[in-house]
């Protein structure tokens, strides 16, 4: 099996492909230090299963990893102080290596590793006076008692981006703040905010989610996604090439010579011209290199369907035909062909070939095993 030199994953079939804009707020993230609850992974799957982006102001960062440190301090503090009252209590002080504590935090790089669909953006382009305008006139999301300063500098440069980049497409908003952004009935923005979005030209759609939860109940079909394209490349066609090489060869392999001969018709490549097949025979010697997941469904809680692309780096081909079709056509069969032997009646042919593959096929997840393979394409090189 081969090193994988690219990888490449693709939306699943039945979830309909549309960029969408998902931003979350400090206090959707804060205690989900490390972004790896269960709603969070729906989340991650469905950012990339529908080619959503995932928008996080760099001062919610800032403030979330500033948390992070306060958390952390204290809970140094509070490993002191026990073992100084174990030391009093029992006379036994217990040992503790505090340099484990020395934890370098950065949400940043968190999501960065669990998702490429997303985006942190600056605040600091966004002008103090126009915040002091904001502050003074009670403007949403500030409050009667001048609270909202961070606020106002997250919204205000989120529309900046969003003027900037995505101006038409549906914002999904998840932030539990509903006193300082939403109306009343918490079902649209707070209209000052409505405001500020006709002022930026947006003719974006905004949709209000008060929590994570909240948003996945109401936007992501759990079924579909319950993987993403990441997941079932690494944890399924990765693990499992060797498997994918050896089911494909003996299904090829079971098949009848009109069968082949037609596949190989239809191909692409050197091969196409091959008539009056006798019998055929193929080996993998050398499998799987950059597989490429075009589609995939749910079929049920332990199935999925799977379109991948990929090629065989080298394959033995061997065939046999009528030996009085290889004499026929002898300088055709000799450039294409080694290590050839004839009797009376037949001839037996053999070329090393890459082969490039688009196969379908169902993959069981419990027993690790594939069933219903489709060739959809053949490529010789």
């Amino acid at each position: 099996m081969l090193k994988h030199a690219t990888k490449s994953y693709t939306k699943p079939l039945g979830v309909i492909k549309k960029t969408m804009v998902v931003f979350i707020d400090t206090n959707i993230l804060y205690n989900n230090w490390h972004f790896e609850n269960a709603n969070f992974k729906y989340l991650i799957n469905f950012l990339e299963n529908t080619n959503s982006e995932l928008i996080v102001s760099d001062l919610v960062c800032d403030e979330i990893e500033n948390k992070f440190n306060k958390e952390l301090e204290t809970l140094k503090k509070s490993f002191k102080d026990s073992i100084k009252r174990s030391k009093s209590l029992l006379k036994i002080e217990p040992s503790f290596d505090f340099k484990k504590l020395d934890y370098k935090y950065s949400i940043r790089d968190i999501i960065s590793e669990k998702t490429q669909n997303v985006k942190f953006i600056p605040y600091n382009s966004i002008e103090n006076t126009k915040i002091v305008e904001r502050a003074i006139k009670k403007v949403k999301p500030f409050q009667d008692q001048d609270k909202g300063y961070r606020d106002t500098l997250i919204w205000l440069s989120f529309l900046e981006y969003l003027k900037n980049n995505c101006p038409y497409e549906d914002v999904l908003f998840i932030n539990n703040n509903s006193k300082d952004f939403f109306d009343g009935k918490n079902q649209n923005l707070h209209q000052d905010l409505l405001e500020d979005v006709s002022k930026f030209g947006l003719k974006n759609n905004f949709r209000i989610y008060n929590s994570i939860r909240d948003f996945i109940d109401k936007e992501v079909d759990m079924k579909q996604n319950k993987y993403s394209s990441h997941q079932i490349m690494e944890e399924f066609i990765y693990p499992n090439e060797k498997l994918i090489e050896q089911e494909l060869e003996y299904h090829i392999n079971s098949q009848t010579s009109n069968w082949f001969q037609q596949l190989l018709k239809n191909s692409v490549g050197e091969l196409t011209n091959i008539n009056y097949l006798i019998d055929f025979e193929i080996v993998i010697i050398e499998g799987i290199e950059d597989p490429d997941l075009m589609k995939w469904s749910i079929i049920n809680d332990n199935d999925f369907f799977a379109e991948l692309y990929f090629n065989l780096r080298k394959v033995d081909l061997r065939l046999t035909i009528p030996t009085i079709v290889y004499k026929n056509n002898k300088n055709l069969f000799d450039t294409k062909f080694y290590d050839i032997e004839s009797n009376d009646e037949n001839t037996f042919l053999n070329t090393i070939r890459r082969i490039h593959f688009n196969i379908s096929f169902n993959f069981i997840v419990d027993d690790e095993n594939i069933t219903d393979i489709v060739i959809n394409s053949l490529e010789t090189k």
